[in-house]
């Protein structure tokens, strides 16, 4: 029964009473008195079995209130529900009991609102004798003497309290979750069977570019925006979802209205009615773009890392046949016995061993681990080097935009060179018949503002700092989006005559480097690389001084190498610089050769280490011991793994110097004679 019905029927029974009341023949000693002195004679209000059990008992609050709104008579519902006895609350008005809010909702007993007896009907706040504030519904009615004039006013009373404190828990949690929604970085969706959406979040329109209003009216399905190529799994998984749990996790592409191509993830769960009919979706979508092209790129790095296993091994074997060859040929040359014409092939040999060095560079690019050998290098200059290698090739020109205080960058000076080598390479490949390349530097500062550097508007992948970014763009037919994802794997071309490992010995010297490549998928036009290197501000850079000859010395050299070929070509350069030398195979012979030449009063002055030993002791444990033994030990490490930590950090691990193999003598005689030099 709702509330009004309630309300009727009690004024109904209470209008029957009334006219009871008026009937001199149901009290005779009443005959022509007021209504006033009838409601106030308390044999009247006990003596009426009827209106006990409907004013006095009733399960509502019920007064009769005065035209001064002042409380005539309350029942022990209404007592109970303010705190008051019924004399007291006979001492009240109805307007001292309202909440001061409500004061503007306060009864006007005598005033007519049309809707018959029943005048007034309100939601109000009372305030009960202890300060407590409790919600009523208030229905009101006029009682009317004999002539139909108003002269009392019938006030019931029903608490709601526990109602509007659930309503207003209820619009909290509302709120709690539209924020929630709100905040949450995914679209919080409903759908229907028939394909309408319902979205719940505010972020439709900047995940799609499309408006609310275009799915919520079916103009616009979901399914439509999933590319074609990723529509037959995502449908599938929904088909096994309904036959299983109803709960499914899926994974596609979707095109934003501008063409941008963004992965989804949606985390949705079926609800059917008895039937067993779909009633409707519900779930999320997330944007995991950035995730995925953060998992191409470890993907890249796994090939890198698979292939460097493989390329690092056979570029060491490779690099000790060099330094062999090359050291023969060193010595060779030496000798004063050859005629200009030996002497011109030696040369020739030696430049066809650097082109040799070079190939096992670009294998010991892809080795897993390790770092370049990094100092200050300027790549303005690096840049102009390589285009005049290029355009002697080439149909290409070059326009140049370098700022005069350009940072410097901590590279491999060698790697850093042949980046910028491949790029342009590749920019002249995609232009056979000729055409611009525009290459610029510019100084950058990435921070928490990061992702505004890259064109398109993503978020730059590096740790906060200061980096060079190189900027090389061509006029050439551009990159397919297809192929966008792919260009820097392992011998990924689109070039019948290529190999395939240009691009991707670019990625992995920026990657050793700390640094980041891409490509602007923006460009309509050619293609646009940008790579970015750690730069140091202001760092001076010394210039290389060309050594003719070997710098000869005196002193006794220890030198550690497995290889038999290496221990004995560079015995033979070291005699030829005037050293005298003893030799070891592994780490552990090494070390019982130095302490006995220690003891023995005729020390090394030198030792040579090679890094890395199969099966035996190294030349870093090596180093280890006998630096507990020996704290002044001049030690050069050398290894044909030139990117392994040690070649790149050789101070932060005891020794002196550094040699990369494969080597001529001339660069032995100067490291070896700087460390002397150096700590004597």
């Amino acid at each position: 029964m709702t509330e009004e019905i309630k309300a009727k029927d009690y004024l109904k029974k209470l209008e029957d009473f009334r006219r009871r009341i008026k009937d001199e023949d149901l009290h005779p000693g009443l005959k022509g008195t007021t209504t006033e002195e009838i409601l106030s004679d308390e044999d009247l209000w006990t003596s009426s079995d009827g209106f006990r059990n409907i004013f006095v008992e009733g399960p509502l609050g019920m007064a009769i209130v005065g035209r001064d709104h002042r409380i005539v008579k309350a029942n022990r519902m209404l007592c109970q529900m303010l705190g008051y006895s019924e004399p007291e609350l006979t001492t009240l008005s109805f307007s001292q009991i309202t909440h001061p809010e409500d004061l503007d909702q306060e009864m006007r007993v005598f005033k007519p609102s049309g809707q018959g007896e029943v005048y007034a009907k309100k939601e109000k706040r009372y305030i009960r004798k202890n300060g407590e504030i409790i919600w009523i519904n208030l229905t009101a009615s006029v009682i009317r003497d004999r002539y139909q004039r108003p002269c009392y006013g019938l006030a019931m009373i029903e608490d709601i309290t526990e109602r509007k404190q659930a309503e207003e828990a209820l619009k909290e949690s509302e709120e709690k979750y539209r924020l929630l929604i709100n905040q949450i970085p995914a679209l919080v969706f409903k759908g229907f069977a028939d394909g309408r959406l319902e979205f719940l979040g505010p972020h439709i329109e900047e995940l799609t570019g499309y408006e609310k209003s275009d799915f919520e009216s079916r103009r616009l399905s979901w399914e439509e925006l999933i590319l074609p190529e990723d529509w037959g799994e995502a449908k599938e998984k929904f088909l096994q979802a309904l036959k299983t749990n109803l709960a499914y996790v899926r994974e596609y592409r979707i095109h934003k209205k501008t063409g941008e191509i963004l992965w989804i993830q949606e985390r949705s769960r079926i609800f059917c009615d008895e039937q067993g009919e779909i009633e409707y979706i519900s779930g999320v979508l997330l944007d995991i773009s950035e995730r995925k092209r953060w998992e191409e790129e470890r993907l890249k790095i796994s090939k890198l890392e698979s292939l460097g296993i493989l390329a690092g091994g056979i570029a060491h074997d490779f690099n000790n046949i060099i330094t062999a060859i090359l050291g023969n040929i060193g010595l060779a040359m030496l000798d004063t016995w050859l005629d200009e014409q030996g002497l011109e092939r030696l040369a020739e040999a030696e430049k066809a061993c650097q082109s040799a060095q070079a190939l096992s560079k670009r294998l010991l690019t892809f080795a897993k681990g390790g770092a370049p050998i990094k100092k200050p290098v300027a790549l303005a200059s690096l840049v102009r080097t390589s285009v005049k290698l290029i355009q002697g090739s080439s149909k290409i020109a070059c326009d140049f935009s370098f700022p005069p205080d350009l940072w410097f960058v901590e590279a491999d000076e060698d790697m850093i060179n042949q980046v910028i080598h491949n790029l342009l390479l590749n920019a002249a490949e995609a232009m056979p018949s000729g055409g611009m390349v525009r290459i610029s530097l510019e100084n950058i500062v990435a921070g928490e503002q990061a992702e505004l550097i890259l064109p398109n508007g993503k978020y730059l992948p590096l740790p906060p700092g200061k980096y060079v970014k190189l900027s090389i763009v061509d006029d050439g037919p551009g990159i397919s989006k297809e192929y966008l994802d792919k260009i820097f794997d392992p011998y990924f071309t689109t070039r019948p005559s290529a190999s395939g490992l240009g691009l991707a010995t670019v990625f992995s010297i920026v990657k050793h480097h700390k640094g980041y490549i891409t490509v602007d998928p923006e460009v309509k036009k050619g293609a646009t690389f940008l790579v970015f290197l750690p730069a140091l501000e202001d760092h001076p850079i010394q210039e290389k001084k060309v050594v003719a000859l070997p710098v000869t010395g005196q002193g006794k050299i220890l030198v550690m190498d497995d290889e038999e070929m290496i221990r004995s070509v560079l015995g033979r350069m070291l005699v030829k610089l005037g050293y005298e030398v003893r030799q070891a195979r592994d780490g552990a012979e090494a070390v019982e050769l130095y302490q006995r030449a220690q003891e023995s009063g005729e020390p090394f002055t030198a030792v040579i280490f090679d890094l890395t030993i199969p099966g035996g002791m190294g030349g870093k444990e090596a180093l280890e011991q006998l630096r507990g033994y020996d704290a002044r030990i001049r030690a050069i490490v050398s290894s044909g793994y030139s990117d392994d930590p040690v070649m790149a950090n050789y101070k932060q691990y005891g020794f002196s110097g550094v040699i990369a193999k494969p080597y001529k003598i001339q660069e032995l005689s100067r490291i070896i004679d700087g460390v002397i030099k150096a700590e004597s």
